[in-house]
């Protein structure tokens, strides 16, 4: 399917379309050729999704510096980042609005002391994962369905893994909600 920019898809919408970045380099969150990534949702046909910002197109707000990983529901597209020592959660609705970008500090270095690596929406909130620099760690933000940091979930919000592998963030939630 020929489309104007360049694609990297993230996430199977229900419909069966697909929500991801233009302008972003897959992986590190990057914005190619100086352009400010804009997400992205495709209908079933991969044609982008004309009820969903300006063409099926919304530019990702500019406190996300980094894009990571991105997830859609039928209601909701939410979008993970990075800003240096911080994880961020955006939430779009249905047809684009930007809803919240929320920050969770997880580092005390800087400019890349934190990353997210992983998305995952279960039981309607969404866990945003990655890796601490220092302290050296698997971090684990959960969000409500609001976008608002859910502070019933480890301490304030945030779980923090002390890990033998400084680079993870591989997280999965089993069926009846536990982590892994």
């Amino acid at each position: 399917v020929g489309l104007p920019t360049t694609f990297t898809p993230w996430s199977m919408t229900p419909d069966g379309g697909v929500a991801g970045y233009a302008n972003a380099i897959n992986g590190g969150g990057i914005p190619a050729w100086n352009a400010p990534p804009v997400l992205m949702r495709l209908g079933p046909d991969l044609a982008p999704d004309a009820g969903f910002g300006a063409g099926g197109r919304v530019t990702v707000p500019a406190q996300i510096l980094r894009v990571g990983p991105v997830a859609a529901t039928a209601t909701s597209v939410r979008v993970a980042g990075w800003d240096g020592n911080a994880l961020l959660h955006g939430l779009f609705d249905a047809h684009g609005a930007l809803v919240r970008v929320t920050r969770v500090p997880v580092s005390r270095t800087s400019p890349e002391g934190a990353m997210a690596t992983r998305l995952i929406i279960s039981r309607g909130r969404s866990l945003v994962a990655g890796w601490s620099a220092a302290p050296a760690s698997t971090v684990i933000a959960a969000f409500g369905a609001d976008g608002r940091l859910d502070r019933r979930f480890g301490r304030a919000g945030l779980l923090r893994v002390k890990a033998g592998v400084f680079w993870s963030g591989a997280v999965a939630v089993l069926r009846d909600g536990r982590i892994v």
